[in-house]
């Protein structure tokens, strides 16, 4: 979790520190269920956002709000812990993943 707050913000670039923002979304295709308000999911489906950004995930639809970036959470969550500990990639991945949803 220390990890996941030293990056940046995906949504908006922000530099750290964030928050961990769990997603809470499951997709069954690759083993997430999804998780209600009173269970708190795996710390290894977590992405780096900053307090506005966070905010904004859990007050609307969260797939609506990763969909408008343009960004998948699964894929960004399972990247950022393959790579966990190592910054250098993690910031790449950010930078990709949003650099890609930019595009969308």
């Amino acid at each position: 979790m220390a990890f996941i707050r030293r990056l940046p913000c995906v949504s908006c670039g922000s530099p750290g520190p964030c928050d961990a923002a769990h997603l809470r979304a499951g997709d069954l295709n690759i083993g997430k269920r999804p998780t209600g308000k009173a269970e708190k999911p795996s710390d290894r489906w977590t992405t780096p956002l900053c307090r506005d950004c966070h905010s904004r995930q859990h007050t609307s639809a969260e797939l609506a709000f990763w969909q408008a970036l343009g960004i998948d959470p699964f894929d960004l969550c399972q990247a950022l812990y393959a790579v966990s500990g190592d910054t250098t990639a993690a910031e790449a991945i950010i930078r990709d993943a949003r650099r890609a949803g930019a595009q969308t």
